[in-house]
């Protein structure tokens, strides 16, 4: 943990959504008077002391991949990636499944049932940290951007309708037949960072806002809303909150890649669940979104969501497109 960290301030809309212009974490140090903005890029990394050998050479290396992973989102490799993703995905993530299933330790879980896992409040306190040190290292002299699904692409308002022919045994909480709710949607890139769409568009995600939504809440001034997130991929980055604290601890090293490909403690198929999932968009909203966990629906039941496009139009990737181009495809 940093010495001195800046406090955060209270952060309105949870953890997977804002409203434009609230920033999700404030750091609340003072500007140095060269800022023109404070939603300024980062500013220079903040010294943490010098980096060993050691970790340089990892740094190194896992520049390398990264830089082989952006050469495959070039534009002209789109065609073949669809053409890839038709034939093979499904064959490729059901053998991946199967594999990371046979590993799985049967816990005697019921439907629908969660078990505190060891340790897990502290864990999320350490992940927390480790979180809050990467934006610190980052955003030491500004207003912090999120840790993750950093860069906004657009934020849109939107109806919520529940059809009127749903099943009864559907009828939960909000999803009540013929119900129609006001709601914001927001369309984010993967991050931590926020360079341009290119470099960094392969997992996008989506948060959904509901307004007016009774009941009781965890967060004060979120009293009538309700939210549902999700990413373009199926399942999460990491399997545990375990493994998740060992990839913040990667992403504050720069290192991020050789979280999965350490031959030492590899993570090979979480990987090939997300870079399978992992492409070249050519608009947000074109892209179908899942929640990846499973969330209690009603007794006894769980269910996990998908947020697919009606139309099956694609948009094409710009030869030579803009920091911004997923933010232009949305507004056409």
């Amino acid at each position: 943990m940093i010495k001195g960290l800046p406090r955060f301030v209270h952060v309105r809309g949870g953890a997977y959504f804002f409203m434009p212009g609230i920033r999700a974490l404030r750091f609340l140090s003072r500007e140095p008077k060269e800022l023109g903005s404070p939603y300024a890029a980062p500013a220079p990394l903040a010294s943490a002391g010098p980096a060993s050998l050691k970790l340089r050479a990892f740094q190194a290396v896992n520049s390398v991949i990264v830089a082989a992973i952006r050469l495959t989102r070039l534009p002209i490799f789109v065609p073949l990636r669809n053409a890839f993703d038709g034939l093979f995905r499904g064959l490729i993530v059901a053998a991946a499944q199967a594999l990371i299933n046979l590993r799985r330790e049967d816990e005697g879980l019921g439907v629908a049932e969660e078990r505190e896992l060891p340790q897990e409040a502290e864990v999320v306190r350490e992940i927390t940290q480790q979180m809050t040190q990467f934006l610190y290292k980052h955003y030491r002299h500004g207003i912090a951007e999120r840790a993750g699904n950093t860069k906004t692409y657009g934020l849109v308002r939107a109806s919520f309708e529940v059809s009127a022919d749903l099943r009864q045994d559907l009828w939960v909480g909000v999803f009540q037949p013929g119900r129609r709710y006001a709601a914001y949607v927001r369309f984010g890139g993967p991050g931590p960072l926020a360079p341009p769409d290119l470099e960094d568009n392969g997992v996008l995600s989506i948060g959904v806002k509901l307004l007016g939504v009774p009941g009781d809440k965890l967060i004060d001034d979120e009293k009538f809303t309700q939210d549902f997130t999700g990413i373009s991929a199926p399942t999460f980055t990491t399997p545990t909150i375990y493994e998740n604290l060992k990839l913040q601890q990667y992403v504050y090293r720069d290192i991020g890649a050789l979280y999965f490909l350490n031959p030492l403690d590899g993570h090979y198929l979480d990987a090939v669940m997300q870079g399978i999932y992992a492409k070249t968009h050519g608009s947000p909203l074109e892209a179908t979104y899942w929640s990846c966990v499973p969330f209690l629906f009603g007794a006894h039941r769980a269910v996990k969501y998908a947020f697919r496009p009606l139309s099956r139009e694609k948009t094409r990737v710009p030869w030579h497109p803009s920091a911004n181009y997923l933010r232009e495809a949305m507004v056409k």
